[in-house]
């Protein structure tokens, strides 16, 4: 659904001014959509290089070695979980940028959609988490790597250097952001290939696990890491023009996404494997955790070892970028207040506390890595299955049921019931088929007694979509009344309607409460296009036939003198249609 320029300026949807800063600007948008005029970023394969950047670090390549050290799989059932698992989590993500060009709006408002205004803040806290999380886990890897170079420096003051240069490249916003991205994979990819060649001899064949436990749990654990992105997804392409290939876009950025992941998370599983072959290297990751690893890897290089540690513990600035932007934006979503402090002193708040939490889970972080990536796939499977219902099949997969205008107008969204229902029907099923080291579910123990096999995503993700199947044709229906109210001078009336209601019928309610005899005497009308100009309002339309004004307001006009005399005066009174959640949230008023 297009908005011409008056639409968009009635709805918050105008032209922001960014913030002088030193060598640039910092982005001064926030949440407000970005108007249809003013997007100018037409390199759609820059969402290839951003995601491949994001992905392109170390992070993804101790996934992979987590197969052995964690899960005790063998070499090719690792590789079928890695590239399966991946390929279905990253249909989400990839799908949801392409929503990001055709509304304008971030994937947290887009939220609002499904889940309605208020209903979102659930998922705002889950986000919250999320990228806090993330940017923890990141920082911790890359921190080892720091402490790995020069035993002097311990692994907190790594965690500060990276997460310092991460907040200040995310600071400056979505421009800066890409163009940080579209390069800094270059030398990274370069030293996973010096690795690759450093630690081939010494990769061995480990034969296939037995047990469908394991297999399922590092399922989990490989989805939650590709899913960690599918609420940031939209953040990326907003300022991409609408009528920008959604094919094209959606290939880009599912490419840049599944490349490296598949690949970096193959080569950690294969000198996973090389840790029994060679005990430097199984020394290195006991000593120093992965940087250790990387370390005893790179060593034959001699001293050039110390620059290409350097630059790999730099990667969790590109992996962690995105974190901290969607973390700011995150937060602005939460109402007018959060919406009015700048989207950059978030991300500071932000960096501040994943520090803080950075610094505690660093001694710990095999355990906590994979408890927290197990946590995430609970809840951004439900998250995704309902999104992708809600716009595929709710609103039969066209942008023009998308009200653009109702992005933060409580009334103008729907009520959200059912989908925080089908979001608790997912983490009930998450819950129940969990296998974590605090909690193991009553169908996770069906396949393993002992340790139990992680089936929480898989339910989770099929709780939801049943759920929500089900709930949002009836919370469609529940939302078939709609209110009218109507301010006459300092008096306001409430009538209780249908959308499916006439305006005659309409007219011999308004004539009760305001007391006119002859309904005849009652016009509707609304904002024409010209300014100061009215259309008549027709008897036999209904209030969800009903194009508003602009501002949501139709004018009834009443002849003083009670007839309609060419030379009569008329009243003019605001009648207001309100609690039309479902109509109104399909593009209808």
């Amino acid at each position: 659904m297009e908005l011409d320029k008056k639409t968009e300026e009635a709805a918050g949807i105008v032209e922001v001014s960014n913030v002088k800063a030193g060598v640039g600007e910092i982005e001064g948008r926030g949440i407000q959509p970005v108007p249809f005029e003013t997007r100018h970023h037409t390199a759609t394969y820059e969402s290839f290089t951003l995601w491949f950047s994001a992905n392109c670090c170390i992070s993804t390549f101790v996934i992979g070695v987590l197969s052995q050290t964690i899960f005790y799989l063998g070499f090719w059932d690792s590789f079928c979980i890695i590239l399966f698992f991946n390929a279905l989590a990253l249909l989400p993500p990839a799908y949801f940028t392409t929503w990001g060009p055709k509304t304008g709006m971030r994937q947290m408002v887009l939220t609002r959609y499904a889940f309605g205004y208020f209903g979102t803040y659930t998922i705002l806290a889950l986000n919250i988490f999320a990228c806090i999380g993330w940017s923890a886990v990141n920082v911790v890897v890359g921190g080892t790597v720091v402490h790995a170079i020069s035993d002097k420096v311990p692994v907190w003051v790594g965690i500060i250097i990276i997460a310092v240069i991460t907040t200040l490249v995310a600071l400056f916003g979505y421009k800066w952001i890409h163009i940080y991205e579209k390069f800094a994979w270059i030398p990274i990819l370069v030293i996973f290939f010096i690795m690759l060649a450093e630690a081939a001899p010494y990769f061995s064949y480990v034969p296939m696990s037995t047990s469908p436990a394991p297999i399922l749990s590092f399922g989990g654990t490989v989805y939650g890491f590709a899913a960690g992105w599918t609420s940031y997804a939209a953040d990326y392409n907003v300022n991409m023009p609408a009528e920008s290939s959604a094919r094209k876009n959606f290939l880009w950025a599912y490419l840049g996404l599944i490349i490296p992941l598949v690949c970096l998370e193959t080569l950690g599983l294969a000198v996973g494997t090389a840790l029994g072959a060679n005990d430097a290297y199984a020394a290195g990751l006991d000593a120093a955790s992965y940087g250790g690893l990387f370390s005893a890897i790179l060593d034959p290089l001699g001293n050039a070892k110390y620059f290409l540690m350097v630059l790999l513990a730099l990667s969790t600035v590109g992996n962690n970028i995105p974190n901290d932007y969607t973390l700011g934006l995150t937060v602005q979503v939460i109402g007018p207040f959060f919406e009015k402090v700048p989207r950059f002193i978030w991300t500071v708040v932000g960096a501040v506390v994943y520090i803080v939490i950075a610094v505690s889970i660093a001694g710990k972080f095999d355990s906590n890595l994979e408890g927290f990536l197990l946590l995430i796939a609970y809840w951004l499977a439900p998250y995704s299955v309902i999104m992708a219902i809600e716009h595929l099949y709710i609103r039969k997969g066209n942008f023009a049921n998308w009200d653009l205008t109702a992005w933060d107008t409580v009334a103008k969204l729907p009520l959200g019931l059912a989908a925080n229902a089908a979001l608790v029907a997912g983490i009930i099923g998450g819950v129940i088929g969990m296998a974590q080291v605090y909690y193991i579910g009553v169908l996770a123990l069906k396949l393993d007694p002992m340790y139990g096999g992680d089936i929480g995503f898989e339910l989770a993700l099929g709780f939801s979509a049943i759920v929500y199947f089900i709930l949002r044709p009836i919370e469609f229906r529940l939302a078939t009344t709609s209110a009218v109210r109507v301010k006459r001078q300092k008096t306001t009336y409430f009538i209780s309607t249908a959308p499916s209601s006439s305006i005659a019928e309409l007219k011999q309610e308004l004539a009760k409460i305001i007391g006119v005899s002859n309904v005849a005497n009652i016009r509707l009308h609304v904002a024409g296009k010209a300014p100061g100009t009215y259309n008549l309002v027709d008897d036999v339309a209904t209030l969800d036939q009903l194009a508003v004004a602009d501002d949501g307001v139709l004018y009834m006009a009443l002849p003083l003198s009670g007839t309609e005399a060419p030379d009569a005066k008329w009243e003019q009174i605001e009648v207001y249609i309100i609690l039309f959640n479902y109509n109104a949230s399909m593009g209808q008023h």
